[in-house]
C-alpha cells in the first residue's frame, strides 16, 4: 500500500481501491474491500481502528449497507 495520493495498481487502473493516508490518520477503502484487507494496510502503517465488525471476511460495503459495526 502507498500513501494515499502515491496509490499503487498491481492490476492495472480498474484495482480497487484501498488507500492509507499516515497524515491525515485515515483509510479510503472501496466498498468491495474486506475488513482483513484494511486491517493489515492499516497496521502496515502503524494505525489501528477504533472499532471492528465482528468477522473480518466480509466487504466494506456489504457490512456497511446491511449491519453495520459493532464489536
Amino acid at each position: 500500500m502507498a500513501s494515499l495520493g502515491r496509490r499503487h495498481a498491481d492490476d492495472g487502473p480498474s484495482s480497487a481501491r484501498l488507500a492509507v493516508s499516515v497524515r491525515g490518520r485515515y483509510i479510503d477503502a472501496g466498498g468491495e474491500q474486506l475488513w482483513v484487507d484494511v486491517l493489515h494496510a492499516a497496521l502496515a502503517h502503524g494505525l489501528t481502528p477504533r472499532s471492528w465488525t465482528d468477522y473480518l471476511h466480509l466487504t466494506v460495503g456489504g457490512t456497511l449497507s446491511n449491519a453495520g459495526i459493532s464489536g
